[in-house]
C-alpha cells in the first residue's frame, strides 16, 4: 500500500521520542530530579531565561534511587560537565548514552525546561 511505510515511520518516530516539560537541577544531588534515560540514547533541553545556572554536572544510575547516581564521566576520564547560559538551548552529551538515570547538579538550584529525549 503506497504511504503506508511513511505512515508507520511517523508513527515509530512519536514513540521513540520523549518531551518533560521541567526538570529541577539543584546545587545538591539529592534535590536534583532524575530523568528516566533508559530508552533513550540522545537529547536537548533548554536553560530558561532567567536562570543562574552556567554549569551543569552530570551523574548516572541504574536506578533513580537516592544515594545510587555517581558521577559520569567520559572514556577520557573526564567528568561530563557542561557551560550553560540562560535563553540557551544544550544537547545532552553523548557521554551520557547508555545511562538508565541522568541527574544534573548545577552551580545554582534552577531548572532545565522542554527537556527532548530520542532514542
Amino acid at each position: 500500500m503506497p504511504g503506508v511505510s511513511s505512515k508507520i515511520s511517523r508513527h515509530m518516530e512519536r514513540q521513540t521520542s520523549a518531551v518533560v516539560p521541567s526538570v529541577a537541577v539543584d546545587d545538591t544531588l539529592a534535590n536534583s530530579v532524575g530523568i528516566d534515560y533508559r530508552s533513550y540514547s540522545t537529547g536537548h533541553f533548554t536553560v530558561p531565561s532567567g536562570s543562574s545556572l552556567t554549569t551543569i554536572t552530570w551523574h548516572a544510575a541504574h536506578e533513580d534511587v537516592s544515594g545510587s547516581y555517581i558521577a559520569a564521566y567520559t572514556e577520557a576520564n573526564v567528568a561530563v560537565t557542561q557551560t550553560v547560559a540562560a535563553s540557551r538551548r544544550y544537547p545532552i552529551p553523548a557521554a551520557l548514552a547508555g545511562a538508565h538515570w541522568i541527574r544534573g547538579t548545577g552551580n545554582a538550584d534552577g531548572a532545565i525546561t522542554n527537556v527532548v529525549l530520542k532514542s
